[in-house]
């Protein structure tokens, strides 16, 4: 399975980082979303779990597994002030702290979720935690 980068973002080292994207899988139970297909809902989910790795590091082993539950996944579609793709929304949010970004380095967040009817998703958020000039 390759992994899919939904965002790439930068923001100030030590900074909370929220990643958010919209998951449509054939077994959702969620509203229809055009030709993409149902929206996953809290219920559709199995099992979740987020790690992130310093992409400047030699090292390949996972630096962090932020905390992560089904509460990231929202039973509706939402567009709002933070959701900036288009006007259907999303039904993903999850904010890793900043503890995880104390570095200025690159990193990636990847989250994986499977579901009840077996889909699994796997996808990556790119973050660049920089140090801001004094």
């Amino acid at each position: 399975m390759s992994l899919i980068i939904a965002s790439i973002t930068e923001g100030p080292a030590g900074n909370d980082v929220s990643f958010q994207t919209r998951l449509i899988a054939k077994d959702g139970t969620g509203t229809a979303v055009d030709e993409e297909g149902p929206a996953i809902k809290i219920a559709d989910v199995s099992t979740i779990d987020c790690v992130v790795y310093d992409l400047d590091s030699e090292s390949t082993e996972p630096i962090a597994h932020p905390i992560i539950t089904s509460a990231a996944v929202l039973d509706t579609l939402t567009d709002d002030d933070i959701w900036q793709e288009d006007t259907t929304g999303r039904n993903f949010l999850h904010t890793v702290p900043g503890n995880v970004f104390q570095k200025a380095h690159n990193y990636l967040v990847v989250y994986t979720i499977t579901l009840t009817g077996g889909t699994v998703f796997k996808w990556g958020h790119r973050h660049q935690a920089v140090l801001l000039a004094a």
